[in-house]
């Protein structure tokens, strides 16, 4: 979705936060429009939430309505960040890369106050996805939310959550996942340990370490985590014997990534770029 106040303001934004896109956001929508105008989608999808819904409406603008399905679901919105949804870094920095820690260690059981955990939002979401699955139509829009985005991709693509922080996210940004669905093909899943590798090898990400790219545009920075060696990624232990999913996926169904983070279409106007690049 597009940006709204509280991601500009850095403010973690999960699904306690119902704001509308700012003036920014809308501008973030129409570039995606314009990205998004020469293809046919047969279906809309986006959670409940107004950013969500807000740049759907405004990146389909050049569509037929009168040919689309749109459908909200409560499902797809994004994690409940609890007591820390509203805070700043200032505010929350310590706790939420304590939190993320924890995750990347595979207790994905654990959550923030009055929050969700990571299985929790994989069980909602992911089956929720599979359910859209079997619907008729092939060409989906999805339009949702930057953390609930990692822990889908990690368990459609890896059924592994611990592969969450490998997945960057930007507003508008564009993810492409190809769905086979057959009789006899056996789900195909990546090898955790080389997951990076395969992306690029591919060039299918625009994954990169040195950017502590985490919710909301918030960084966590070693004044905060008490940690001098604070990169998200470099923190996941693949070694863990953690249940690293929920889900209990099909054998013939395949997610194949055709393309990972894509802001592209931002590109031909500095100003709309996600904050976060800009402070780099």
């Amino acid at each position: 979705h597009g940006e709204t106040e509280a991601n500009a303001n850095k403010i973690l934004q999960g699904s306690g936060i119902d704001q509308p896109l700012s003036e920014k956001g809308k501008k973030q929508a129409f570039a995606l429009k314009n990205r998004l105008k020469n293809i046919e989608f047969d279906l809309i999808i986006t959670s409940d939430s107004k950013r969500a819904r807000e740049t759907a409406i405004i990146a389909t603008e050049n569509h037929n309505k009168q040919n689309l399905t749109f459908l909200e679901f409560h499902d797809l919105r994004e994690i409940s960040w609890g007591d820390w949804d509203g805070k700043s870094e200032s505010e929350i920095g310590i706790q939420l890369g304590n939190i993320l820690k924890r995750w990347n260690l595979g207790y994905f059981d654990e959550a923030c106050p009055n929050g969700e955990s990571p299985f929790d939002v994989e069980v909602r979401s992911v089956n929720k996805l599979l359910d859209i699955l079997k619907r008729e139509e092939k060409n989906i829009l999805i339009v949702v939310h930057g953390r609930l985005l990692r822990i889908m991709l990690a368990s459609i693509l890896n059924q592994n959550l611990l592969t969450m922080s490998y997945f960057t996210h930007h507003n508008t940004t564009v993810n492409i996942i190809d769905c086979i669905i057959s009789k006899n093909k056996p789900f195909k899943k990546l090898n955790s340990s080389n997951i990076s590798t395969y992306t690029e090898k591919n060039n299918i990400s625009t994954f990169n370490k040195e950017l502590d790219n985490l919710d909301d545009n918030l960084e966590i920075s070693s004044r905060t985590s008490g940690d001098n060696n604070h990169n998200e990624v470099d923190q996941i232990d693949f070694s863990t014997n953690c249940e690293k999913t929920k889900i209990k996926f099909e054998e013939n169904i395949e997610f194949i990534p055709i393309i990972l983070d894509d802001y592209s279409h931002l590109n031909f106007d500095p100003e709309l770029k996600p904050a976060v690049l800009m402070t780099k």
